[in-house]
């Protein structure tokens, strides 16, 4: 059991990645201009799902990164609930077959993450142009 709570661990971390450095982006580009949102949205970014964040992100990246996106929330989103239920559960148990197909799951979720990760640190606005340092 110890092989899948790692890999569904990481599986997480990583999908938990990739949500605030989607959301960290989309401030970063409201702060320099790039991206026009709401006060409403501005004030409710630090609280937003991913799949709003990725909404807000549309107008400014292209549609390879939009759709990955779109499709890595569903993934990030059965690794949340899958999370959930194993930890608030404590009569779980899982069949070994079924282990190791989710595992693998996990491994490619992980994968999948950590490309979605460095993409978007690529997508990252020059730091002048958003008054950090």
């Amino acid at each position: 059991m110890k092989a899948y709570e790692d890999a569904l661990f990481l599986a997480l971390v990583w999908s938990q990645a990739v949500e605030e450095r989607a959301r960290d982006l989309a401030v970063r580009w409201e702060e320099s201009g790039r991206l026009e949102l709401t006060d409403r949205q501005r004030r409710g970014l630090p609280r937003a799902t991913l799949g709003r964040v990725i909404e807000y992100l549309k107008p400014c990246i292209d549609s390879d990164p939009h759709e990955s996106l779109d499709a890595f929330c569903g993934a990030r989103n059965d690794v949340v609930h899958r999370s959930s239920y194993v930890t608030n559960i404590l009569a779980w148990s899982i069949e070994p077959d079924d282990a190791a197909a989710e595992i693998r799951r996990f491994e490619e979720i992980k994968l999948w993450a950590g490309g979605l990760f460095g993409a978007l640190i690529d997508l990252y606005p020059d730091e002048h142009e958003s008054g950090r340092s």
